[in-house]
């Protein structure tokens, strides 16, 4: 303010202040000692009595002491203490016991008096579901209020939540009508009520906080400790650690003896011996099959468990995994790495988190337009640097015929590209078809999906995280800043003044755009030229040649497409096979883009509504995602067959691969002759 401001008052505001957290969030606290901490503000109290202010009128109320009124108001009963009363009727130790059973809470409470130097439990059972450490707490403390109606009672809590909504915020939430500042009703709001009803019972009340877990052999601790316990048997948490006991101690005493690996190989069936002898495995003196390495032959229904074994807590890849089978456990299996890919291959916390390649499919394909300016592609690029506010670059690129615009804008919105489109591309090109771009915030915005809308103009999003769904325009947007760098240190003109440059020379290189909307070539100054042509008889004799040596060739290109053609329904059909196709009501695991550390790198699995040859579409998620961002759940397939079959069809690839090399030879030769 620039000069020394001082408030009087007959109120002792500094007091009330300090006395401020029963009465005031801390927030609206924060914003009054902002104010009063200014070096040119005093607040002081006004001792000068003015006779005329003797004189009473109706504003006035009666005379107080402002402390001990806010106190009075903060208490829920004035005889409400937080020390322990002298030689009460009654003293009650209250305790709460909670932990998770699955995706619930399990919580009880319990209520112990003391009598003489024993502790007896008066009141204990289960919080009824949805339950929570808060509550049982707050049930505990009600039942202990009520069991002591009409008689004076202290009750311990170690609860600093129980302790302080009988002392502090009861009486404030109360005053509020049990609301907070936004409206909603405050948490666990109808068993607090039935505790501050509950707090009116006894005669006189004192509600004291304990330290927990304490060691001491004091009354408070030993009634404490004796409510924890009692709470942990309504529960069962007691029983917890003795539980996980005794199922280690079975773990180690239920072991495999080589007895029993000689009964499961017994009781295999004659295909897996008759492939045991055929890997070259012998029995031994004892009756073991063991192979030529003398490693013991491991059935099926062992080796499984081995796997699940050897892979652990710790899911280690396949090839530790075959190491403590065969090193350390002394085993082996004729398909023993197909039988661990198979077992891994299925492990879901491996599929979540195991860094590996997506579906692997092979390019997609979008058909040509057609015509110019009937499919465009729309994307930003940040330039980082800012250049008379504008920091982007918005970039439209025609499908068909590469042909690109392009324009600096200040924000990244779909403010920016509804007037770009409708005044510099629409304005000049007519009404696209269709508009593609990727699914940024400022493409998906409901503005931009009426105007299309409203202009009969089709959008397609691309996968999410996949540049190579908007490739064209992916590409332009590279050239465009290669062109703009080279502009700019040449010229030393900044980025927006470069831009129009670097447009003609992508527009005009290579024949293209500029041809193809025109049909005629960018005139240029260096593609001015004077002087006459060839004559028309040289032309003639040209076109004659040309014409023969194209019937010739079209004869050999036929006779190799029709070839080439048989080959590739053959290849087709195998490519089809071989290819992990994902159909709808399969279930896949789906990348997360946006992740910590301690994140699963794939959620799911999900089940696919929709499939295209490239992106899938699950359930619950209006977002298309990329096959490489995919993992298949796992099928049901034996491993050992599917190794077979992919070695016969590697096979017949090979051969038909063998084929096309020899023709495409072929072919080549008869070129040259031509």
């Amino acid at each position: 303010m620039g000069y020394p401001v001082t408030i009087l008052t007959h109120h002792s505001l500094r007091n009330l202040l300090n006395y401020g957290k029963y009465m005031l969030t801390m927030p609206r606290l924060r914003d009054y000692y902002r104010l009063l901490e200014q070096e040119d503000v005093t607040l002081a109290r006004c001792v000068t009595v003015n006779p005329a202010e003797n004189l009473p009128t109706s504003e006035d109320g009666e005379p107080h002491d402002c402390v001990q009124e806010a106190e009075r108001y903060s208490k829920l009963r004035s005889d409400l203490q937080a020390l322990p009363l002298c030689e009460p009727d009654l003293e009650f130790w209250t305790d709460v016991s909670c932990y998770r059973v699955g995706d619930t809470l399990s919580a009880g409470y319990a209520v112990v008096e003391a009598q003489g130097e024993d502790f007896v439990v008066v009141k204990a059972g289960e919080v009824p579901q949805p339950a929570s450490a808060q509550l049982a707490e707050l049930v505990g403390l009600t039942k202990a209020c009520l069991l002591a109606e009409g008689k004076r009672v202290t009750i311990y809590t170690d609860s600093a939540y129980a302790h302080n909504v009988c002392h502090l915020f009861g009486a404030v939430w109360k005053s509020r009508g049990f609301k907070k500042t936004d409206g909603s009703p405050i948490q666990h709001h109808a068993q607090i009520v039935k505790l501050l009803q509950a707090m009116m019972r006894p005669k006189e009340i004192a509600i004291a906080k304990c330290a927990a877990h304490q060691a001491d052999m004091s009354k408070v601790t030993q009634g404490n400790k004796a409510a924890d316990e009692a709470a942990k048997a309504v529960t069962g948490a007691d029983k917890l650690g003795k539980v996980f006991l005794v199922t280690h101690e079975v773990d180690l005493e239920d072991k495999i003896t080589l007895k029993d690996v000689q009964l499961m190989q017994e009781a295999a069936s004659a295909v897996d011996k008759q492939l045991w002898v055929e890997r070259g495995a012998t029995q031994d003196s004892t009756g073991l099959w063991r192979n030529h390495e003398g490693l013991i032959v491991a059935p099926s229904d062992l080796l499984g468990l081995m796997i699940h074994e050897a892979h652990g807590l710790a899911h280690v890849a396949r090839g530790e995994v075959r190491r403590k089978i065969t090193k350390e456990y002394g085993f082996w299996a004729p398909c023993l790495l197909e039988q661990i890919d198979y077992v891994i291959g299925r492990c879901i916390i491996c599929l979540k988190n195991n860094v590996r390649r997506g579906i692997v499919v092979p390019p997609g394909h979008i058909p040509t337009p057609r015509g110019p300016m009937r499919e465009l592609v729309v994307d930003f690029v940040d330039m980082i640097k800012p250049i008379e506010g504008k920091r982007y670059l918005l970039v439209v690129v025609d499908r068909f015929s590469r042909w690109p615009e392009a324009c600096p804008t200040k924000r990244k919105d779909a403010q920016s590209v509804a007037k770009f489109l409708c005044r510099e591309v629409i304005s000049r090109w007519g009404l696209p078809d269709q508009i593609s771009s990727d699914n940024g915030r400022e493409f998906v915005d409901k503005t931009m999906k009426l105007i299309l809308q409203k202009l009969g103009v089709k959008q397609r999003f691309g996968a999410v995280y996949d540049p190579q769904s908007q490739g064209i325009c992916e590409r332009m947007n590279g050239v465009l800043k290669k062109r703009i760098i080279k502009i700019c240190q040449h010229t030393g003109l900044n980025w927006v003044a470069a831009l129009p440059l670097a447009l003609i020379v992508c527009r005009y290189l290579h024949m293209t755009p500029h041809e193809l909307l025109t049909g005629r070539r960018m005139p240029m100054s260096c593609l001015r030229t004077s002087g006459k042509g060839p004559s028309l008889s040289l032309l003639e004799d040209e076109m004659r040649a040309y014409v023969t040596y194209m019937e010739t060739l079209h004869k050999k290109i036929s006779a190799y497409v029709s070839d080439r053609q048989k080959k590739e329904e053959v290849q087709e059909r195998l490519d089809e096979q071989k290819r992990d196709t994902i159909q709808p009501g399969d279930k896949v695991f789906v990348k997360v883009f946006r992740r910590k550390w301690y994140n699963e790198r794939r959620e799911g699995p999900f089940e696919v509504v929709r499939s295209t040859g490239t992106a899938v579409q699950v359930k619950g998620s209006p977002t298309w995602y990329h096959f490489s961002h995919c993992v298949k759940a796992p099928s049901d397939e034996l491993p050992c067959s599917q190794s077979h079959d992919e070695g016969s069809r590697q096979s017949e690839e090979n051969a038909e691969r063998c084929e096309e090399v020899e023709m495409h030879r072929d072919f080549q030769s008869q070129i040259s002759e031509v």
